[in-house]
């Protein structure tokens, strides 16, 4: 799927807005325990500049949890804000064994986060 496609899936939405609007624990990030711990991650992201984070093919549970391993960062065009996100989505890349994508000028950036 291209990452156009899955922005405007009904299985994406903004990050924080989601992860926030849900019951205490109930919407996470990965393998991350804690809906707080997973907030941070996405706050992190816009503190080194993301423009928007996306959190895609989010799975719904029949416990009515929700989770997803997957974002898109839609990056900044201001160049020191784009290199540390980067960098960040970098970090991650390397922590699952994943070649770490390099800047060509594209508008996003898709994380793995398990």
């Amino acid at each position: 799927m291209r990452i156009e496609e899955l922005l405007s899936a009904d299985s994406s939405k903004e990050a924080l807005a989601w992860l926030q609007s849900g019951k205490l624990d109930s919407r996470m990030l990965g393998e991350l325990p804690t809906t707080a711990a997973s907030i941070e991650i996405v706050q992190e992201l816009y503190a080194l500049g993301a423009a928007r984070v996306t959190a895609v093919n989010i799975a719904t549970y029949d416990t009515g949890e929700e989770n997803t391993g997957k974002l898109i960062v839609s990056l900044p065009k201001e160049s020191s804000a784009r290199a540390r996100v980067f960098e960040w989505c970098a970090e991650q890349a390397e922590q699952l064994g994943f070649e770490p994508e390099r800047d060509v000028g594209q508008e996003h950036v898709f994380v793995m986060l398990d």
